[in-house]
């Protein structure tokens, strides 16, 4: 199926994460994320509840779907990774 639509409906502004892989203890910090191989990266507020991090960027990302790696950034500083469950 192919749906025609506005590029803003794709913007993305929450996404939550599982299976996580983190190299701090944080357990609520901001951060700069990836949400695609080649993608930039976007500056971001992470919270990490029951095993999951909710990640609130503070610009819209398009393109972000389940399955896909989010890799968390200090700098250039890789500093954890989780994978997409969902996002709106």
């Amino acid at each position: 199926t192919i749906i025609v639509g506005k590029k803003e409906s794709l913007e993305v502004n929450e996404v939550v994460a599982n299976n996580l892989n983190m190299f701090i203890e944080d357990k609520e910090f901001s951060c700069s994320v990836k949400l695609r191989y080649r993608s930039v990266s976007t500056p971001c507020h992470i919270k990490i509840e029951n095993e999951k991090a909710y990640i609130t960027l503070k610009e819209p990302a398009f393109g972000v779907a389940a399955g896909q790696l989010a890799v968390f950034y200090d700098g250039q500083k890789v500093i954890g990774s989780a994978w997409i469950e969902s996002s709106k």
